[in-house]
């Protein structure tokens, strides 16, 4: 993913977050737009700020975004439509065994989410 097209996909999640907090229908409606998309990639922004390059802050981003479609709103993993990990494969092998054995009690397992 290119530079430009990582930080257009970062400006539109940030917008439809922004939006989905200003009332519960808009919130309803936009969250399986917000949560289709799991990526985490080198370059990334997150809404800290902070810009991610090193395979750990990948890796503790993967982690979070995955934590929180598995343990803290377990609906949002119907939403899930694509996971992707671009700039390390150190960990990736672990994460995603780590990420079948959580998603076995949830609804994305078994809808080809990992590759």
């Amino acid at each position: 993913m290119c530079k430009q097209d990582a930080d257009a996909q970062f400006s539109r999640r940030e917008t439809l977050i922004a939006l989905s907090q200003t009332c519960r229908n808009l919130r309803r409606f936009l969250r399986p737009y917000i949560w289709r998309r799991i990526e985490v990639f080198t370059g990334m922004r997150v809404s800290a700020g902070e810009i991610l390059n090193t395979e750990e802050q990948l890796g503790l981003e993967l982690v979070r975004q995955l934590e929180i479609v598995t343990i803290r709103d377990p609906d949002l993993a119907g939403y899930v439509k694509y996971v992707s990990s671009i700039g390390f494969a150190v960990h990736r092998r672990k994460i995603a065994s780590d990420l079948i054995f959580d998603c076995q009690c949830c609804q994305c397992y078994g809808k080809g989410l990992l590759y």
